[in-house]
């Protein structure tokens, strides 16, 4: 299996302040494919030898935290283009069966895919201030599971296909909260979140000071267990609470999700 590193930038203080020349944050975590099986040319099995299965997939962590009056600025990713903050979970494939020639004989059964499970992404204002000014940021938490593998061929029949494992996205979570510089702020340029898989992911905001965007376009696509006035536990779908703060966008605001959407807001939140 392979798991996702973690990354993890943080200013403190009402004189910190860390300038990230090239915002391009990825710790994804890959499997390894199954190996694929083969028969001798000295050999006869009856049943073709069974292909490897994948290895599972996890996304790793990135965290961006702003504590007390300080601040952190995002600039544009590689090439000019938007900040990445990418944390995918990608499955290996399953290997291929083993065909088997000799009279009579099965070929073998494909390995299994391995399972791909988003990582985490967290950006967290606590009395400071995140900003990209206008620059673009798209964050991906998106799990991939890996594909199933071919049975092999035989003289009587072939293998049958390995099977895929569900995969499941991630978790994004935005919080602005009070801390002894005031109020936190993230300030982003247009928004773009994913949140995908077999199994929905999870995407939170959570604002006592201002989340604000040019934009938000954000996905959490995939099955969800139905929700029932409990959207803020929920472990997939789309959640805000403005508890004394805002979340706003400049421009246009596109939520997608198969789970739930569910909003709060309290003490004059917005």
């Amino acid at each position: 299996d392979g798991q996702g590193g973690g990354s993890r930038i943080e200013a403190t203080g009402a004189n910190a302040a860390i300038f990230v020349a090239q915002a391009n944050f990825r710790t994804g975590g890959a499997g390894g494919a199954g190996g694929s099986a083969f028969t001798d040319f000295s050999s006869a099995p009856a049943v073709g030898g069974r292909g490897g299965n994948g290895g599972g997939g996890q996304g790793g962590s990135i965290e961006v935290v702003a504590k007390d009056g300080a601040t952190v600025t995002l600039n544009a990713g590689p090439a000019g283009g938007p900040a990445i903050f990418s944390s995918t979970g990608t499955g290996g494939a399953g290997g291929r069966g083993a065909d088997a020639d000799a009279p009579g004989a099965v070929g073998g059964d494909g390995g299994n895919g391995g399972g791909g499970a988003g990582g985490t992404v967290y950006l967290s204002a606590g009395g400071g201030t995140i900003t990209s000014n206008t620059v673009p940021l798209t964050v991906t938490v998106n799990g991939i599971s890996g594909a199933a593998g071919d049975g092999g061929i035989g003289a009587s029949g072939n293998g049958a296909a390995g099977s895929t494992a569900i995969d499941r996205g991630g978790l994004v979570l935005f919080e602005a909260l009070a801390g002894t510089g005031g109020p936190g702020q993230i300030n982003l340029g247009d928004t773009a979140i994913q949140a995908n898989g077999g199994l929905a992911g999870r995407i939170e905001m959570r604002s006592g000071g201002v989340i604000s965007m040019n934009s938000l376009t954000a996905e959490a696509f995939g099955a969800a267990t139905p929700t029932n006035n409990n959207t803020d536990v929920a472990d997939a779908g789309i959640f805000f609470a403005a508890a004394g703060g805002s979340i706003s966008t400049a421009g246009d605001m596109t939520l997608r999700t198969d789970g739930s959407f569910g909003t709060y807001a309290q003490a004059g939140g917005q």
